[in-house]
């Protein structure tokens, strides 16, 4: 009778360990930070989808509020030295929806800029990119980082952050 039981439990056990080491794995993938694209401006985190505080950022911004063509409310506008963040109203929060490159002097977490060569771009992101005209777009999440580029030289970043729960 004991060799039944053990001939029963042994699989069970198994069955239950790989369940539980599955469950953690997927868990740890989830909360993964490199699944996401984020910037980092005058040492603060700037990611899209995310809520915005102003008040982290050590430095005057040029400010505009303009009616939200996406979502309910206004669009608030931040222009800093070198980047504009344009921060939407979602599910109550301001939210950044977009990050626009404006000169060389800032760069990508990863260390592309304005005015690099389109082949640093693709050393640092790779080739997984979608490519229309002249705008190659790579996605994570619900993040996409763009870039323009004309004559192998790039002219144009953008973060931009999609949602279909308006």
């Amino acid at each position: 009778m004991k060799k039944n039981i053990l001939v029963f439990m042994i699989p069970f056990i198994i069955l239950i360990s790989l369940f539980v080491i599955g469950c953690t794995k997927n868990k740890n993938k989830s909360d993964n930070t490199e699944d996401i694209f984020t910037f980092t401006y005058k040492d603060v985190d700037v990611t899209p989808g995310k809520e915005f505080n102003s008040e982290l950022i050590n430095e005057e911004a040029e400010y505009l509020e303009l009616d939200s063509c996406a979502f309910e409310g206004n669009d608030k506008v931040y222009k800093y030295e070198g980047i504009e963040i344009i921060v939407s109203p979602i599910k109550g929060k301001d939210t950044i929806y977009s990050i626009y490159f404006l000169n060389d002097t800032v760069q990508t977490s990863e260390g592309v800029k304005i005015a690099d060569e389109k082949t640093i771009m693709i050393e640092k992101y790779g080739d997984d990119y979608q490519f229309i005209n002249n705008k190659y777009t790579y996605a994570k999440s619900n993040v996409e980082l763009s870039f323009i580029i004309e004559n192998d030289v790039i002219i144009s970043i953008e973060y931009t952050y999609y949602t279909n729960n308006t």
